[in-house]
């Protein structure tokens, strides 16, 4: 057969981004390779890194593509579940915790505004801080994941941090599609479900309680990338998810 030609992509990217790549291709994990970089001013890099083969995730209307990614998603954090303190501090200290503090910040100026979601807020930022940590990718929306017929690719790990293992999940399964206005996932539930069922030895906990931490974390992503203005098209989709979401409690 015609032996494929190689492809690269050039992206600007941080020292914590490219530390992290290292760290998930040292243990095996589908990944981009690293072939040069360039450093440049304010810590910014020029990165060349592997063109990953296969379709965004996004463009997958049909359950396995999405169950297959979830399957590869839980193997990353249960491999970075239970880190002794040494490991915990070492990715620490590369990763950047940056976006999440500026994420659950504006969560807060939110709710200030929104007072039927005071008391779920509450409730969401206490099952985050009591949630197991594990390193997260900070950014799972589908067209950071590269499928084809074998493989599973995660890219653009800007964002990656240690924090609770639910916020992948809560953000893959409540990010809405612009057109459709209605979660880009063709089977939130089901997602929900495979994972769990892959997580769960790791985790430690009842589903019930597994539900409450994902719902804590879509919570916190609808509103940090829709809360409802007037200047946003998903302002009556966002509010009544999250509305949904917050009457399951209060």
């Amino acid at each position: 057969s015609e032996k494929k030609s190689q492809k690269f992509v050039a992206k600007i990217a941080t020292v914590s981004e490219i530390e992290i790549l290292k760290l998930l291709k040292a243990r095996g994990f589908p990944v981009p390779n690293l072939y040069y970089t360039l450093k440049s001013n304010k810590n910014k890099i020029l990165l060349i890194e592997e063109f990953m083969r296969g379709k965004e995730l996004y463009g997958f209307k049909e359950e396995e593509p999405w169950l297959r990614t979830i399957k590869e998603l839980a193997k990353i954090h249960c491999n970075f579940i239970n880190l002794n303190d040494t490991e915990l501090k070492q990715i620490e200290e590369i990763a950047d915790t940056f976006a999440y503090n500026k994420k659950l910040g504006k969560v807060v100026d939110v709710v200030k505004t929104q007072k039927s979601w005071e008391g779920f807020a509450i409730f969401a930022f206490k099952r985050m801080k009591n949630a197991k940590k594990t390193l997260v990718h900070g950014d799972m929306f589908p067209t950071n994941i590269i499928v084809d017929r074998e493989n599973v690719s995660f890219i653009d790990w800007a964002n990656s941090c240690i924090f609770a293992y639910s916020m992948d999940i809560g953000r893959i399964t409540s990010i809405i599609d612009s057109t459709m206005f209605k979660p880009m996932c063709p089977c939130p539930q089901k997602v929900i479900e495979e994972y769990y069922n892959e997580i769960k030895d790791a985790l430690e906990i009842n589903y019930e309680d597994y539900l409450k931490d994902v719902h804590a974390a879509q919570f916190i992503e609808l509103i940090w990338h829709y809360h409802p203005s007037a200047a946003n098209i998903y302002s009556n989709t966002v509010k009544q998810k999250i509305d949904e979401i917050v009457s399951l409690y209060f």
